[in-house]
């Protein structure tokens, strides 16, 4: 029985730490960037809530806010027209998997003025190229008539 009491008050305590005392890290925005392969946001998130909010500990973790929850000011403009093909499309100029339909979520993410926004940039050609319209009879013909 006795042992029982202990088990309750140390989860009394776990909880308490979690909900009231944990350190705060990315607690209004939550992880706003795609985590890297060794989940480091995830993983300084989860460490946060094990350890109280006024320790030097704390601060320390409070510093990965600028990599995993940055607030943006001004986003990435990109495809401001919006995606011109299909979704799914792969953009050969961003690393391997990624398909147009990410294109505009991870603009969101990056502030306009970055060098990570010029990399995104360089992937409208292929995710949202101008649509130009065909004047000529032939292609009047074409568009009335698509080949597929």
């Amino acid at each position: 029985m006795y042992g029982v009491h202990i088990h309750t008050l140390y989860l009394i305590y776990y909880y308490h730490i979690i909900f009231f005392l944990a350190c705060p890290v990315c607690a209004t925005t939550g992880i706003t960037v795609v985590d890297t392969a060794d989940n480091y946001c995830t993983n300084v998130f989860t460490e946060a809530l094990a350890i109280e909010e006024d320790t030097a500990a704390c601060a320390l973790l409070k510093d990965a806010e600028s990599t995993c929850c940055p607030i943006i000011e001004t986003p990435c403009s990109v495809c401001a027209e919006g995606i011109t093909v299909d979704a799914s499309q792969p953009v050969d100029s961003l690393p391997q998997g990624t398909i147009c339909g990410d294109l505009a979520a991870s603009a969101l993410l990056v502030e306009d003025t970055s060098a990570q926004c010029t990399v995104l940039k360089g992937a409208e050609e292929t995710c949202c190229p101008p649509i130009v319209p065909c004047t000529c009879e032939l292609g009047m013909l074409f568009n009335l008539f698509p080949l597929s």
